[in-house]
């Protein structure tokens, strides 16, 4: 494609004296850098790509993109200066490939805690609604019978235009995605048209980037606020239950909808039934009431439920489809996913990591347990937010009668500091139900005691991991599967 004609189609404002250069492809990774290709220079977190221009330079580039004044390692290659160079790689990506999106129905789902299963939820209506979806999020990148596990929640504009493109060829025209903070504040959902987007709730996590919970919250505004915007049919869906769902319904002045469990809320439920088999809800709608089944557990899941329903509205889905698909999803790989063990106690693993999403996993848990005892077995990450270790071991120590605190994905930290700082939870806690805690390391011996310890009726609940694969220790990352070290424990052979 002629670089003018890519410029234009990209509506950069930027013009390049030299004519008849054709571009042969767009990347931002000087070392992919063909003879004939654009170099987008991005400023990233742990390297400025403007570092790189001499390098994309020898390997052929054609033109180059920065943020900077012209630099001297450009030498004759034509070079057009950007304010926002992110914003700029995802538009001319885009525009290369002819903006392959504008014909695909795209609901995306932003927030804290929630997004995978609601994500889920939204794949499973579009399916009953006659679709054919793929699926984007922190456990899988998935569309017909292909699946590869993520290797970020939302991923890079080139990544995903590889897949939207081989989601195409398999004859896919919808999409449900999770849409992270750092994947709005990198830009990378630049140019995606989205139908429905959804605010789940916003509460403690990623401060270790965001710096501020203030910065956090206005990086989720940038999904309404700059993306969705854009968007010619794009709908709104915010939590009222949640207090930034509700700051940015207030300041949100385009198409929304609203869900929640007061009766302000378009979409709102009245709860029949929960119990370990599932939900049983009646919901009212703009489009009329229902009543439903869903074999996800936990109250917290209704929140999810009432998203994803909302969602479907949003996208002008038939209610009836919309009910189709919730009681069509078995459920979520490692979200409150009940372990098959065949011992007289209930065992869950969880993805949850947040004080919030620790806190709701075992609420719920604690209404299932009836006369048993909760044990809870979780960790937290390294080199990550270190302020959200204390309200983690607080949230624990409300609901868990025993717990055991072990390593998760300590990566170069210490793990005996981070096992101190959620002890350190635990022992402040205002209300503290929990009557007894162990520091165990080893997550394999972690979770042995606990089995060891549970009796028949007991819920043990194995948090932090839920569907991950593998252990991140000491710079090492080795394969690990929660769920086949309970199996393991339990049949003999661990």
């Amino acid at each position: 494609m002629d670089l003018h004609e890519l410029l234009r189609r990209a509506g950069l404002d930027a013009t390049v004296p030299v004519g008849g250069i054709e571009i042969a492809g767009v990347t931002d990774h000087s070392k992919r850098v063909a003879p004939g290709w654009l170099f987008v220079a991005v400023p990233g977190v742990a390297a400025d790509g403007h570092a790189f221009i001499a390098d994309a330079v020898r390997n052929g580039a054609a033109a180059l993109v920065g943020s900077r004044p012209r630099p001297a390692e450009a030498g004759a290659v034509p070079y057009v200066q950007v304010a926002q160079p992110r914003r700029a790689l995802s538009r001319l990506l885009h525009a290369f490939f002819g903006f392959p999106m504008s014909d695909l129905l795209v609901i995306g789902v932003t927030g804290t805690n929630g997004k995978s299963t609601t994500v889920y939820l939204i794949e499973s209506i579009l399916r009953a609604a006659g679709k054919r979806p793929g699926l984007i999020g922190t456990i899988e990148y998935r569309f017909a019978d292909a699946a590869a596990m993520a290797g970020s929640t939302t991923p890079h504009p080139a990544v995903l235009l590889e897949y939207v493109r081989d989601m195409k060829q398999a004859g896919m025209n919808a999409l449900a995605m999770e849409v992270s903070s750092h994947a709005l504040e990198q830009d990378r959902v630049e140019c995606i048209p989205f139908r429905a987007a959804v605010l789940t709730n916003v509460t403690h996590d990623h401060l270790d980037y965001h710096r501020s919970r203030e910065a956090y919250i206005e990086a989720k505004w940038k999904f309404f606020d700059n993306f969705l915007r854009r968007s010619p049919r794009g709908m709104a869906v915010f939590n009222l239950d949640d207090p930034v769902g509700r700051e940015f319904h207030r300041r949100y002045d385009g198409p929304a909808l609203t869900y929640g469990s007061d009766t302000a809320a378009d979409v709102h439920p009245r709860i029949l039934a929960g119990d370990r088999k599932g939900l049983h809800l009646q919901i009212k709608t703009p489009a009329g009431a229902c009543t439903l089944r869903s074999r996800l557990l936990g109250d917290y899941n209704v929140a999810n439920i009432l998203a994803a329903v909302t969602a479907g509205l949003a996208a002008a889905l038939p209610l009836s489809a919309i009910v189709e698909g919730v009681e069509n999803l078995a459920g979520v790989p490692g979200r409150f996913e009940r372990v098959e063990t065949g011992a007289p106690f209930d065992v869950y693993v969880d993805f949850a990591h947040t004080p919030d999403a620790l806190d709701c996993v075992l609420a719920s848990a604690r209404r299932l347990v009836g006369s048993g005892r909760l044990i809870c077995v979780f960790g937290a990450g390294g080199d990550r937010d270190p302020t959200k270790r204390e309200p983690m071991g607080a949230a624990v120590a409300r609901h868990a009668d025993r717990a055991i605190i072990t390593k998760d994905n300590s990566r170069t930290e210490d793990p005996r500091r981070i096992a101190a700082a959620l002890a350190a939870g635990i022992e402040g806690a205002a209300l503290r139900r929990c009557a007894r805690y162990d520091i165990i390391l080893d997550r394999g011996e972690a979770i042995r005691t606990a089995l060891g310890e549970a009796r028949p009726g007991d819920i043990v609940v194995v948090a932090g991991k839920g569907h991950e694969l593998y252990e991140h220790e000491a710079g090492q990352v080795r394969p690990w599967d929660d769920r086949q070290v309970i199996r393991d424990v339990l049949s003999g052979k661990r």
